[in-house]
């Protein structure tokens, strides 16, 4: 890549993040800022550059100073973040093309001049006062810019501290109430809140306590102890790998440390939000006033029940309202001594509590003149309830708000680190992934290279369809992968029932046990397809096709080993949708090399070739060409036969696709081609397939009478006076409507086994087809499962008018006042002229030279339908005013 366009790319990059940003912080309260930056961990670039040197290409972004090849996603990230942290939101690039100058490149179209040679590059005396905390070498190790030693980019920010996590900053803003402390003492906490002059100072010295205690706590434990070794083990590995130049290996450790730094993130997030009882959850109970008391002590543990089972975490953040009261100095007056223990008030402590102590000796010293003039004649608790009063908790509802708020960014952070962390899953490839990762992590050394490392390498290639170590990739595929999911196909489909259904009371729940059985084992199928082509993907043709090969002769034995029980039919429909795509895998690799084609796959392409030629030539009106290429295509199809083509097999593969896919499917159209090419041996290999999957066989074994019943003396000639006696005129005095109606008849009476009808029909859709007559069009090839209609034809031989845009999307058929607008591609069509009204279709638009309409869609909307003529690529429109002729025909064609 040119370097001007790595700096567009960085500059179009950061564009795109600034923007972000901007829509983000309009939309997104004060409490939810980054936390504060604390100078005391950076440096100035003043002292970075004369400590250490600065690359070419370097990107100086936020408080990040990283060389442009080693910038990876995170760390840029990371970088904007700490731009918010600090507002040093400014990019910077030390330009190999200014001579190593510093040229800003935020704004896109001065950032570009900035890059040539006669640009005023930024003077570094404007970068010297900015702060740099991190800085990354060409070798792609990061490093402390104070301390100058390599850094965990994972243990940025640090998992462990709650002052800088951002989930919590709504109510790290409610304790400090500023944006620019990185803490906050108690005296200013309450000076905030006006504590003693509201009358609130008992509640605000509990919430001050509480806050400053959650923000103080410890998360980690032993778990979180192991990964933090893990991951450290993992960095110095990464690091050997990239100064060795080992960047695929390191990329594939890096990967690994982020599931494991995900991983204690989620333990801390559950620890939170998530536990049963969660630091969160406790402080919120708390701080709804669960511990206060208007007068003495504050509550604490010991207070409550079934408290013996809360972790350390949990019991220091409910003990942190405990004082000692031990330490008392006594007054003169005995009651007020009596009074001052009772509130748990000691006068010389030192403790949280002292503003307490402060405020009462105020009021103390206020009443101590009336108290001595107090008449000694009442009770000494009567005589302090009249001079001091109990203060009631006053509940801070921004804080409480506060507490919620980030309960539900813990909440949205747990699931975002669970989803990214290590897992075991019940695929093969996914389980491979783990048990390699598991060995990444647990037994390489910091210099390892190869091993668990290149597997799983090698499957993380593999799973994510990139080729890059073709021969161990394949190795790893042959040697393990690919024998590991046949093995778990051929246990599904040969389970039988599962202990679902076994226990299942009714016969909606057993079906819904069938069904779930049936998606595992469709999963298991396309895992096991996916690993197949990967193989082939990776091997030479013969090879890939000797093992597709040998997969079909496996996947056909799998009949004999599936449990004739109520699963049986899905394990059939599930082994015979394998079946077929392994075969359409194997042509797949001939079709990708001649050598391997056969004398028959060449005569097949020949005549698809030869076919296409004879289409383009009736496109450009050239009929003599077009019956040239005919007589061509009629000797390669005598050519097919010899070699033993023309068997319908592929008309059987496609009822079999079709029926793997919806037992439901209508193939009696296949069936009927299947009898009128004699084939009976593949319409009862159909049959077969058709019972095993639980589908209707009845049109397939209509379609077997008609062989055995198929009158082999009704000839050519027969058929040619039958129309002359229905029509009164020959096929050379025909309308254009009349041999379109002719053929049509002749093709649907062929369907019942009568192959001279099918051959007529073929010749006279060939006649149609050279004369240019309007009712006969190409047949929509791609998918002949759902019969299609030319909207140009219907424009041809209806009221109805067709437009197509220059911009070949969009076709507009119009009949009056009616306005259909149709789009290549979508499932619905707009009625009107504006266009506001807009109606489904059972199938998309599609498009091969013309847009094709689907049959039930064109008899919905313009009343036609279409006869697809067997064994020909030519389609006749039906219209409303022909369906009673061709019936008629038909008739008079059965009495023959």
């Amino acid at each position: 890549m040119k370097k001007e366009s790595i700096i567009k790319n960085l500059i179009k990059r950061a564009g795109a993040l600034v923007l972000a940003a901007t829509l983000t912080a309009v939309s997104i309260p004060a409490a939810n800022i980054h936390a504060l930056f604390n100078p005391d961990k950076a440096i100035t670039y003043r002292e970075f550059k004369s400590k250490y040197t600065v690359e070419t290409s370097s990107i100086f972004l936020g408080t990040y100073i990283v060389q442009k090849d080693a910038l990876t996603d995170d760390i840029y990230k990371k970088a904007v973040k700490s731009g918010s942290k600090t507002g040093q939101q400014n990019t910077y690039y030390k330009s190999e093309l200014s001579d190593d100058s510093w040229v800003l490149v935020d704004d896109i179209d001065n950032g570009i001049k900035g890059l040539s040679s006669e640009s005023v590059p930024v003077a570094e005396s404007v970068l010297d006062p900015l702060y740099v905390q991190y800085f990354m070498g060409a070798d792609g190790i990061l490093m402390d810019a104070l301390t100058g030693l390599p850094v965990n980019p994972f243990d940025i920010p640090d998992p462990y501290d709650l002052t800088e996590m951002e989930e919590l900053q709504p109510l790290w803003m409610q304790y400090t109430m500023s944006d620019t402390k990185a803490d906050i003492s108690q005296e200013d906490f309450l000076k905030n809140r006006n504590s003693e002059g509201s009358g609130h100072l008992r509640s605000d010295v509990y919430y001050y306590q509480l806050l400053n205690t959650f923000f103080s706590l410890d998360l980690r434990d032993d778990e979180t102890n192991d990964l933090d070794k893990k991951l450290s083990k993992l960095n110095v590995l990464y690091n050997n790998l990239k100064k060795a130049g080992n960047n695929d290996e390191a990329q594939v450790v890096y990967g690994l440390m982020k599931k494991v730094d995900a991983s204690r993130r989620a333990i801390i997030m559950a620890k939170l939000s998530q536990d049963d009882v969660s630091a969160l959850n406790t402080l919120l109970t708390l701080g709804s006033g669960d511990y206060y008391t208007s007068e003495g002590n504050f509550k604490d543990s010991s207070d409550d029940e079934n408290t013996s089972g809360d972790e350390k975490y949990i019991t220091e953040l409910k003990d942190s309202l405990k004082h000692d009261f031990t330490k008392s100095s006594k007054s003169s007056l005995a009651w007020l001594n009596k009074w001052l223990s009772k509130l748990g008030i000691t006068k010389d402590s030192d403790g949280w509590w002292t503003v307490l102590e402060q405020a009462q000796s105020r009021k103390s010293s206020s009443i101590s003149s009336s108290a001595k003039a107090a008449e000694e004649e009442s009770d000494d608790d009567v005589k302090i309830a009249t001079v001091l009063s109990e203060e009631n908790f006053n509940i801070d509802n921004n804080i409480i708000s506060a507490i919620s708020e980030s309960m539900g960014n813990c909440d949205e952070s747990y699931n975002t680190h669970i989803a990214e962390s290590l897992k075991d899953v019940d695929k093969v490839l996914g389980h491979a992934e783990y048990q390699y990762s598991v060995s990444v992590i647990e037994d390489s050394t910091t210099e390892e290279l190869g091993g668990p490392i290149t597997y799983l390498k090698h499957v993380l290639n593999i799973r994510d369809n990139n080729i890059i170590d073709a021969s161990g990739e394949l190795s790893l595929l042959k040697s393990s992968l690919l024998s590991l999911v046949c093995n778990k196909y051929t246990n599904s489909v040969s389970a039988g029932v599962n202990d679902e259904y076994n226990e299942a009371s009714t016969e909606n729940s057993k079906q819904a046990a069938l069904n779930s059985e049936k998606a595992a084992t469709e999963d298991i199928r396309m895992e096991v397809q996916y690993l197949i082509r990967a193989a082939s993907d990776r091997d030479s043709a013969a090879e890939a096709l000797a093992y597709v090969q040998g997969r079909i002769t496996w996947a056909e034995g799998l009949f004999d080993q599936v449990k004739n029980d109520a699963y049986k039919t899905n394990a059939n429909a599930s082994i015979n949708a394998l079946i077929l795509w392994l075969k359409e895998e194997a042509q797949r690799i001939i079709d990708s090399d001649a050598s391997l084609k056969s004398e028959l796959d060449k005569l097949k392409d020949k005549k698809a070739d030869l076919q296409e030629q004879r289409d383009a030539a009736l496109d450009d009106n050239d009929l003599a060409g077009a019956k040239l290429l005919d007589a061509k295509i009629a000797a390669v199809d005598q050519d097919i036969a010899d070699a033993g083509g023309d068997d319908g097999s592929d008309i059987v593969d496609k009822a079999k696709k079709a029926l793997a896919e919806d037992p439901n499917a209508d193939v009696s159209g296949m069936a009927d081609a299947l009898a009128g090419l004699g084939d009976e041996d593949g319409l009862n290999d159909l049959l077969d397939a058709a019972k095993d999957m639980g589908a209707d066989t009845g049109d397939i074994k209509d379609a077997l009478d008609n062989v055995d019943k198929k009158d082999g003396a009704l000839s050519e000639d027969d058929l040619l006076n039958a129309l002359l006696d229905f029509f009164g005129k020959g096929i050379d005095e025909m309308s254009a409507k009349e041999l379109a109606i002719a053929t049509t008849g002749l093709s649907r009476y062929g369907r019942s086994g009568v192959e001279p009808a099918n051959k007529l029909a073929r010749e006279l859709a060939q006649r149609g087809r050279s004369l240019r007559n309007p009712y006969f069009f190409n047949q929509y090839t791609k998918d002949k499962t759902i019969e299609g209609i030319s909207l140009k034809t219907v424009g041809d031989v209806t009221e109805y008018r067709y437009f197509y845009d220059d911009s070949k999307r969009t076709s507009t058929m119009t009949y009056g006042a009616k306005i259909y607008v149709f789009k290549n591609g979508s499932a619905s069509y707009s009625i009107g002229k504006d266009s506001d009204k807009t109606e489904n279709l059972t199938e998309k638009i599609v498009f091969s030279t013309v847009p094709y309409i689907a049959e039930a869609d064109a008899t919905n909307i313009f009343k036609c339908d279409t006869e697809y003529v067997s064994g020909s690529q030519t389609a006749v429109i039906v219209t409303s005013s022909m369906q009673s002729p061709v019936e008629n025909l038909i008739s008079a064609l059965e009495e023959l």
